[in-house]
Formats: structure tokens, sequence, C-alpha cells
């Protein structure tokens, strides 16, 4: 069996933290900690099910550690989905020849209005008109993702796209994506709006690279400590704030929606394996805008 998202409840017990799967009640696991819990109920959903990787959504979300309480006010989360879409790229052997390669590189800029970094791959323009292809579309999911070069892309199908307003619809620009087998659903890329940028934390080691010849870095978090994988400055959010918005450049935009509006659409029809990350919010005393990274080789 393929690995699925399973959507999860918990609630505190006499004996520490109870999880289940919403789905199936009687497949639950309890510990004294929620990080063994989870691990008890990755071992039982296993055990009865045979799915490799179980991953988990919570809803309610999962309580944050003392420490970190700091960083989810307000409380935004970051949707992503868990299917990878496999594009119409040129695939290359290990020992292409550098024309092979200039030749895939110059196949990614043409989804772009300007030409990408030739170290980090890193496209300089904006997204284009062009309409991205995929070779073996998945219609088990609701949301995926894809890559241009090092352009990371988000996909959502149009049942998700049915759980918004026409307000939030007008206020994200989506192209709709082609494919070269049947498409059981239709999916669109997100191509924007761009969001307020990323950001690092003062005092926590971020883990990435920052590119020698165009300057550009991509960086995250991943700490057993920390729920969240990245950060905006609280005054780079857009005022008022609305439920549903865009962080990010345009060649690694995220969808981020308000942690209520989210509850609201969790578990209905058009959510089908989309995970929520909380988003790290920083006052200004904790930004760091150009981290100290390991400079690519």
């Amino acid at each position: 069996m393929e690995e699925k998202v399973f959507l999860c409840g918990w609630k505190k017990s006499e004996n520490g933290f109870r999880l289940w799967l919403k789905e199936e009640p009687f497949s639950k696991a309890e510990a004294l900690s929620i990080p063994q819990a989870v691990e008890n109920l990755i071992e039982t959903v296993k055990s009865a099910s045979g799915v490799v990787t179980p991953v988990f959504e919570f809803s309610p979300h999962l309580p944050y550690g003392e420490t970190e309480h700091q960083f989810y006010e307000p409380e935004i989360l970051v949707l992503t989905g868990d299917e990878w879409f496999e594009t119409e790229e040129p695939r290359l052997t290990a020992f292409a020849l550098p024309e092979a390669r200039e030749a895939k590189q110059r196949w990614f800029e043409q989804f772009f209005s300007g030409p990408s970094c030739r170290k980090c791959k890193i496209p300089s323009g904006q997204r284009n008109e062009r309409l991205l292809q995929i070779r073996h579309p998945s219609s088990a999911y609701d949301a995926g993702f894809a890559y241009l070069g090092c352009a990371s892309i988000s996909l959502f199908s149009s049942r998700f796209l049915e759980l918004l307003t026409n307000a939030e619809r007008k206020s994200l620009y989506f192209l709709p994506i082609e494919s070269s087998g049947r498409l059981q659903k239709r999916f669109f890329e997100l191509t924007g709006p761009k969001g307020p940028p990323i950001v690092a934390a003062d005092g926590i080691k971020a883990t990435g690279w920052k590119c020698p010849e165009c300057g550009r870095s991509l960086f995250s978090y991943f700490s057993k400590n920390l729920s969240c994988r990245s950060f905006v400055a609280r005054t780079d959010l857009p005022s008022p704030m609305p439920e549903i918005f865009t962080i990010g450049p345009i060649w690694d935009l995220n969808l981020c929606v308000t942690s209520k509006r989210w509850h609201k659409m969790i578990g209905k029809k058009g959510t089908r394996g989309i995970l929520s990350t909380p988003l790290g919010v920083l006052p200004d005393n904790l930004v760091v805008r150009k981290p100290d990274l390991m400079v690519l080789d």
C-alpha cells in the first residue's frame, strides 16, 4: 500500500495523551508524551494497514512546546500536498554532457520571464503564462508539489479551490495544469502573488545555503523542539490580514491560512492529502534578514 495521510484527533488522558484516526477511531495510541504517542500511533497504523510511512494531520493541531508558543501569534498554517507530480522535464544521466545540462536548464527557463542562475538554478523572473504539463497525474490527493529547476511549485485541485470564497480565489493567481495522461481531477498551479519574505530567527540555527553567484538563499528549520519550518516577520504580514494568502517569492511560493480558517475546511471534500505546518511569526527584535548560511559549492 502507498503512503497515506491520515486525519487524526487527540486529547489529554490520565495516561498522558491519546491519539486516534478519525476515519478509524479504534486505531489509537497512548503515551505520556506527544512524541511517544505519535510513534506508537505510527506503529499501530503500520501493523493494521501495511502503510509504509503513515503521515498524520491533526485537527485540532497538536499542542506546541512551551518555548515556541511565542512564535504562533497569530496562528498561521502553511498548506502543502503530500504528492509529488512529475513534470515533462528532460531526463539526464549522471554522465550527461554540459550541452544536455544546459538544454535542461533552458527548459526550466521557458516557464519564467527571466533567466535562472547558472549556479543555483533559481529563476530571476516572474512566472509566465506557459502551462505546466505533468507525466503521471494522481487523483489520490487534492494537493501536491513539483519542481522547475530549483523553483518549488504548489498544486491544488479544483475541489480545493471550490472551498475558497470568490474573494479568496480572486486574491490568488492560478494556472491550469496539463497532462500527458488522463486527469481524473483538474489541478491548478499556484503562481502568485508573491507574499511576505521568509526570514531567519535570531538564535535559532537555520539549515540551507546561499548562492555565491546571484546572492539568493534557501533555508528552513528542522528541530524536534520546533513545530514550524519557516518564519516571517510580524511587520511584513498584510494588514488587515486575510484568512488565506501567500508567503515567499514566486520561485518558492506557499499558501497559508489562519488556523481558524483551516479548521473550517479540514476533513471536507477537497482537502484530502493536505498537510498543515505552523508558520513562525517573529517580532522585529528576533528577525534576521540575511542569515549566516553555507555558501553553495
